[in-house]
């Protein structure tokens, strides 16, 4: 969010951006060249709504927005589609599998979510695995575009790792397989981990590392 972001102004674009509290988010925003406004309650789940349903029609009207960008369907997307013939924007949208993946059993809520889509200018999916469940969403083929997120090569790039914290983790002369994420179950970590069983049979030198943090850890523990 934050690049697309940045790059929008960066092209000439006024950008204004919705994002949650956070800590020390004045000093970040202050560096900015888009105007950031802050909501409060985002780690109240489906709470978080609120404050951004009346932030974001208010902006939209008080500036004259033309276009949104919303980069969830369940918020940003459900109050653009809500708004949007009446102010008279166009909105476009991300999707990711799992907001829209948690209601594929849900009449209402599928039908909600196909005609906020199905209005949307485009989709972006952010792989071609999401954006082949979209289609079997309901979603309508020329309405989705492939866009896979990138990363600043300035910021996020290769570095050599030290032999102490190889030494410490146990990883000198392993071969290493890693997975980043929250631990949640829909991850698969508990599937790499059930099949590292076959692969140290081929590769006993192989290791299995997971990096992060989530409700499913104890039970990959247990695993």
């Amino acid at each position: 969010s934050h690049e697309l972001a940045k790059r929008l102004s960066d092209s000439g674009e006024e950008v204004i951006v919705i994002g949650p509290s956070a800590k020390a988010d004045r000093e970040y925003d202050s560096r900015q060249k888009f105007k950031v406004v802050r909501t409060p309650w985002y780690e109240f789940g489906y709470l978080r709504f609120i404050p951004i349903f009346f932030v974001m029609p208010y902006l939209i009207f008080r500036h004259k927005i033309k276009k949104v960008i919303a980069m969830n369907i369940a918020y940003g997307g459900l109050i653009a589609y809500l708004f949007f013939k009446i102010s008279g924007f166009s909105y476009y949208l991300w999707a990711y599998g799992y907001e829209f993946g948690k209601f594929e059993k849900n009449k209402f809520m599928r039908r909600l979510y196909q005609k906020i889509y199905g209005n949307a200018v485009f989709v972006a999916a952010i792989t071609n695995y999401v954006k082949d469940r979209l289609i079997n969403f309901g979603v309508k083929p020329e309405k989705i575009i492939l866009v896979k997120p990138g990363t600043d090569p300035k910021k996020y790039y290769p570095l050599s790792v030290g032999d102490d914290f190889r030494q410490k983790y146990n990883l000198k002369n392993k071969k290493i397989v890693i997975s980043v994420s929250r631990l949640i179950e829909r991850k698969g970590i508990d599937m790499t981990i059930r099949a590292m069983k076959t692969v140290v049979e081929a590769h006993p030198d192989a290791l299995y590392a997971v990096i992060g943090q989530g409700p499913f850890k104890n039970r990959l523990e247990e695993i």
